[in-house]
C-alpha cells in the first residue's frame, strides 16, 4: 500500500444513529464500528487520552474529538449562557463538508463543584462546552467507545463526582530533523460516515 488507505462509506450517516443506514446489515454496522473502536484504542492507550475511575477507564474530551475526526464529525458551539453560578453551554455535532447534524446536548459548568469555585471566568465557561461536546459525541458514538472497552461517560462529566487517578503522561519527545521521517502508508484501514 504506498498511501494511507481510508474507506468512506457512501451515504449518509442516518439522522438517528439508532437506525441502520438503507441497505446495510446490523452485522456491517458491528464489524465497521469495531474497525474505528479498534484504532480508536490505540491511539487513546498510547497518548494517555483516560482517567482511572474506581478501576474504569473514562476517555478525556481529547480521545472523544480524536474520535469525531476519525468519523468527520466536529463541535459546533450553539450558545453559551452566563448563569448566577457558571454557564449552561449547548453544542452540536456536525459533518464536515455537509453540516448535517449529529448529535445535540448542553452540559453546565457551576462554582458550586469544588473545583471550579476559585477558577476564572473564562475556565468554568471553557469547561461547560467541554462538558457539552463530550456529551453530545456519547450520545451519538459511545457504542463505539465500548466496543473500544472504555465506558461511554466521557471523563469531564465523572470528574469531581469521585476520586480521579489519572495515567501517568507518556514522554513528549520531538525528534531531532535528522530523525522525523514522513508517513508513508498506515496500518489501518478506517472505514468512516462521510460523503
Amino acid at each position: 500500500m504506498s498511501e494511507a488507505e481510508i474507506v468512506v462509506a457512501t451515504g449518509a450517516m442516518p439522522q438517528n444513529l439508532g437506525m441502520l443506514p438503507e441497505g446495510e446489515a446490523a452485522d456491517q454496522v458491528v464489524r465497521r464500528g469495531a474497525a474505528i473502536a479498534t484504532s480508536l484504542a490505540k491511539v487513546i492507550e498510547q497518548q494517555r487520552l483516560f482517567v482511572s475511575i474506581q478501576g474504569r477507564k473514562y476517555i478525556r474530551f481529547e480521545g472523544w474529538a480524536t474520535l469525531g475526526a476519525m468519523l468527520g464529525v466536529v463541535v459546533r458551539e450553539v450558545r453559551v449562557v452566563r448563569l448566577e453560578q457558571g454557564y449552561e453551554a449547548e453544542v452540536e455535532l456536525v459533518k464536515v463538508g455537509s453540516g448535517e447534524v449529529i448529535s445535540r446536548a448542553s452540559a453546565l459548568c457551576l462554582r458550586d463543584e469544588p473545583r471550579w469555585q476559585d477558577q476564572p471566568e473564562y475556565a468554568i465557561r471553557s469547561m461547560a462546552v467541554t462538558r457539552a461536546a463530550g456529551k453530545a459525541f456519547r450520545l451519538a458514538f459511545a457504542w463505539i467507545v465500548g466496543l473500544a472497552g472504555y465506558e461511554g461517560t466521557p471523563a469531564e462529566e465523572v470528574e469531581g463526582v469521585v476520586e480521579v487517578a489519572r495515567p501517568a503522561s507518556p514522554p513528549r519527545t520531538t525528534p531531532a530533523r535528522s530523525e522525523a521521517k514522513p508517513v508513508q502508508e498506515a496500518d489501518v484501514s478506517i472505514p468512516l460516515w462521510c460523503d
